[in-house]
């Protein structure tokens, strides 16, 4: 073999060897630990199962951070304002 023969080898060995990642299966203590503000204005989020109003963009994030089984995307405001809208209960919120 050439030496850039060689060389074209070794690089491909070098990538091929590079592609392996380790994806952790806990969480790092304090991942979910987020400063949120009150301040934010009310959103409307739903889960595809009930409807909840946070108090900001980060409140959400933050829920969905410590629940990733009940992720809640951002709605148009009006929808948690409706008649008959399946706002969330304490218990489907995973609080007691």
């Amino acid at each position: 073999m050439t030496f850039s023969a060689n060389l074209l080898l070794l690089g491909y060995f070098t990538l091929s060897v590079a592609k392996v990642v380790v994806v952790p299966t806990e969480r790092p203590p304090n991942q979910c630990s987020f400063s949120c503000t009150d301040t934010e204005r009310l959103l409307c989020a739903g889960n595809g199962q009930c409807m909840q109003q946070f108090k900001g963009e980060c409140q959400i994030s933050a829920y969905n951070c410590e629940h990733p089984e009940k992720v809640f995307i951002i709605l148009d405001d009006f929808k948690c304002k409706q008649t008959g809208a399946p706002l969330c209960q304490q218990w489907e919120l995973g609080h007691n």
